[in-house]
């Protein structure tokens, strides 16, 4: 609402004319849209690199590290991935891509940090930031105490707050085994690296997307 309210808001039909036009004419500062988006941008006839810093918002696959470093580096767009379920109501928590940690922090992979991708942990990251009035941990599905920050220990992601949901519609058992111990288990299974950064490995078994 915010964005609605103190800013201007562009909604474009043909990606390919409107999109650089828009953002070099009104100095667009942020955008948002699904991985393919970045391959269009990339594609794109009418494509510059911008003279200002923009930012994208992005979620729904991990899009490849090689894809966001062509966007930053060919037309000055930091991507920045979301991670949420429609349990969730949409995005509870966001890695800023344009800014890793550091390598001294534990972080497999190459990078630094003024903001070179890091192999393969761009994709599936996320760090969370406290900014959607949530709690986002990694536990033991089995006790619910948090896993070490170790990298190599699995766990599931489990969520509390107002953003997620009561419960799943005339269906009491799948609601109660969801919500067993008074998280909500999301079913991704996880990885932690301290400081709210943890890496998506895999699905629980029974779990469907």
């Amino acid at each position: 609402m915010d964005a609605c309210v103190n800013t201007f808001c562009f909604c474009i039909h043909t990606l390919y004319i409107q999109f650089p036009y828009h953002v070099c004419r009104y100095k667009v500062g942020y955008f948002g849209g699904a991985p393919i988006i970045m391959n269009t941008l990339l594609d794109c006839p009418q494509r510059v690199k911008f003279s200002h810093p923009v930012k994208m918002w992005t979620a729904g696959a991990p899009p490849p590290e090689l894809t966001i470093h062509k966007l930053r580096s060919e037309l000055n767009v930091h991507a920045q991935t979301a991670y949420g379920l429609t349990e969730t109501y949409g995005p509870i928590s966001t890695y800023a891509c344009y800014d890793p940690p550091k390598q001294s922090e534990g972080m497999k992979g190459g990078g630094t940090s003024s903001g070179e991708p890091y192999t393969e942990m761009n994709r599936l990251m996320v760090q969370h930031k406290d900014t959607m009035m949530d709690i986002i941990k990694v536990l033991d599905p089995t006790t619910l105490h948090p896993i070490p920050s170790d990298g190599k220990t699995l766990g599931e992601v489990m969520v509390k707050g107002n953003i997620v949901m009561k419960g799943y519609l005339d269906n009491e058992k799948t609601t109660e085994e969801t919500f067993k111990g008074g998280w909500f288990r999301t079913g991704d299974i996880a990885v932690c690296y301290g400081k709210g950064r943890f890496e998506i490995k895999d699905r629980s078994k029974g779990k469907s997307l």
